[in-house]
């Protein structure tokens, strides 16, 4: 299944999957890493965007090998958490390579971030404020600003509705730096987030100005505002020549500040398949009906809070793997049909109405694209699990594999 990636499986790809499979024809479902798709990210971005320091956004997908292949090509991360910080330095990564990017945060956390040196932290409320310099007068906070989205009907998440600070107008800005810095706190920077999807947010443009106000503002009462964190909200996949554009606002920008950001789904969208098999299947109303090992309490926990959607769609099947060879879905061999969840929520319903190749109980299904909120998320409810296994594709070729020697399965991609 094409799943959130419009590139399919090569058909050495597609073996090297199934070997994966083979290893437990009646297991979980797992997940494949395919770190070149990282390194094509990292690749872009430095072309396109070199002057922003990347800090990667653990709670997309935090699975060991991608995080560890993040560390390793001299990322930093944005965390949320204690256990998020701990994830980050066991890496090696350098305090400083470490943004507590939560303005909302446990006290004891706080502590933690203090005793391992990261002190880089986001805050949008005085009381924040009051409580981080409760702890420590050390912390270099970043003023989250809300951004309201131009295009939010598109996003899957809103952040401004929950975080930032609302300045309506220059003037109320003036006065939130003036009363910041009458309570005896100086402010390291500047911080926003833009709003998520897979598509990206088009609001940079207008993010970017007022951020830059901000700055002006600031330094005006004594905050240095030496650093200017642009957050999320980047596409998955190719870099839009829009948003390049926008972003360069803030190359070589006179004012004088550090540019950092915060992409998760860029990163680790198309870095990952999710291998699942079916577990059931049945005809419903005239409709036949597959139930598999994986739900929305699991793995596609992103068709909740991602705002993914396979609902409709006419393509998703590509290819079809039987008796050991590899061939092409063709159109005329799909039909109608419902993919389950595997709990017994009546709700847990992948997606209602979906074109669909004839397939058997055992059948394995590879989906791409599922590298962003779906290992993260996933839950344990109803007592299941899934995702259990995390493989990493190395290349290797279908001669190398040894498919004979093991039990032959079939899988649709």
């Amino acid at each position: 299944m094409r799943g959130l990636e419009n590139q399919p499986l090569t058909t050495a790809q597609q073996s090297e999957f199934l070997a994966f499979a083979q290893e437990d024809p009646r297991g979980s479902s797992f997940m494949v890493y395919n770190p070149s798709k990282l390194a094509g990210q990292i690749s872009q971005w430095k072309d396109h965007l070199s002057w922003i320091s990347p800090f990667y956004a653990m709670k997309s997908n935090p699975i060991e090998p991608l995080i560890s292949d993040i560390a390793k090509n001299g990322l930093g991360f944005d965390c949320a958490s204690k256990f998020e910080i701990k994830t980050a330095l066991d890496l090696g990564t350098k305090p400083e390579h470490i943004v507590f990017s939560n303005s909302v945060k446990e006290e004891k956390d706080l502590e933690y971030a203090l005793q391992n040196n990261v002190l880089m932290t986001t805050a949008d409320t005085y009381d924040e404020l009051v409580k981080i310099k409760s702890v420590s007068d050390k912390f270099k906070v970043l003023w989250r600003l809300s951004i309201k989205e131009n295009n939010a009907e598109k996003l899957a998440t809103i952040f401004s509705n929950k975080f930032g600070d609302d300045l309506e107008s220059i003037e109320e800005a003036d006065s939130r730096f003036k009363q910041i810095s009458d309570m005896g706190i100086k402010l390291h920077g500047i911080h926003f987030h833009c709003g998520s999807g897979p598509d990206g947010s088009s609001t940079f443009s207008k993010a970017i100005e007022m951020a830059k106000s901000c700055i002006v503002l600031g330094r005006k009462y004594g905050h240095s505002m030496e650093v200017l964190n642009m957050g999320g909200g980047y596409p998955s996949g190719i870099l839009p020549k829009n948003l390049i554009k926008d972003l360069k606002a803030t190359e070589n920008d006179p004012l004088g500040y550090k540019v950092m950001a915060e992409p998760g789904r860029y990163m680790s969208s198309n870095t990952c398949h999710l291998g699942f098999r079916i577990l059931g299947k049945r005809v419903k109303s005239g409709k036949v009906c597959y139930h598999i090992n994986d739900s929305l309490y699991h793995s596609f926990n992103c068709n909740l809070m991602d705002g993914v959607s396979f609902e409709k769609s006419t393509d998703q099947f590509y290819s079809s793997w039987e008796n050991g060879k590899s061939s092409q879905v063709k159109k005329e061999d799909l039909t109608n049909g419902s993919i389950f969840g595997m709990t017994c929520d009546g709700y847990d319903i992948i997606a209602n109405n979906i074109n669909v190749p004839e397939m058997n109980v055992g059948d394995w299904i590879f989906m791409g694209g599922m590298g962003s909120y779906t290992y993260g998320p996933k839950s344990f409810f109803n007592g299941m699990n899934a995702l259990e296994r995390i493989f990493v594709y190395e290349g290797r070729q279908e001669a190398e594999i040894g498919a004979g020697e093991k039990e032959v399965l079939d899988a649709k991609f």
